[in-house]
């Protein structure tokens, strides 16, 4: 499905390879499969238990993902808020400016965040929530992140950033 000035929407269980839109928002409903998600200038929504076989890439725009979720690829956004909820990313979740929030995930590469060359670009902020995993987390030199970590998450290595614990 290709939009290049409108939403996708995608039923429930349903099988599609890629979505794929430009300005436009594209939400994925229960229990459907879907191989690549992107858009320019929009969002991204999954309902349960979606199945994304390859990554999700959105530029300005959010990310939303519910629980039961398989994400085999990558996520990620320039500038925008990830939240996941109870769910796996196998590949890794890049973002330069916004919020990335997880909680009861796991998430088996890396949590990058890139430095954003933009005079107003603000504080990225990360939270990694109750339960959640993630394997390694890196933030690029200048880069302005504050991470705050929930005492019972498992951190791997943390790279250029110094970590806040909370209950």
């Amino acid at each position: 499905y290709t939009s290049v000035a409108g939403d996708i929407e995608v039923g429930r269980r349903a099988r599609i390879r890629n979505a794929k839109t430009v300005a436009g928002d594209i939400e994925i409903h229960e229990g459907s499969r879907v191989r690549n998600l992107t858009t320019v200038a929009g969002g991204i929504r999954l309902a349960a238990d979606v199945k994304v076989e390859g990554s999700i890439k959105t530029v300005a725009g959010d990310v939303e993902i519910a629980r039961g979720c398989t994400i085999a690829g990558d996520i990620s956004t320039v500038a925008g808020h990830i939240a996941i909820e109870d769910s796996t990313v196998k590949g890794s979740v890049t973002i330069a400016n916004g919020k990335l929030e997880v909680t009861r995930t796991r998430v088996s590469g890396a949590v990058r965040v890139r430095y954003s060359d933009d005079k107003d670009a603000g504080m990225t902020e990360l939270t990694i929530g109750p339960n959640s995993e993630v394997a390694e987390l890196t933030v690029e030199e200048k880069a302005k992140v504050r991470l705050r970590i929930h005492r019972t998450a498992k951190v791997g290595s943390l790279n250029g950033v110094e970590a806040e614990y909370y209950d």
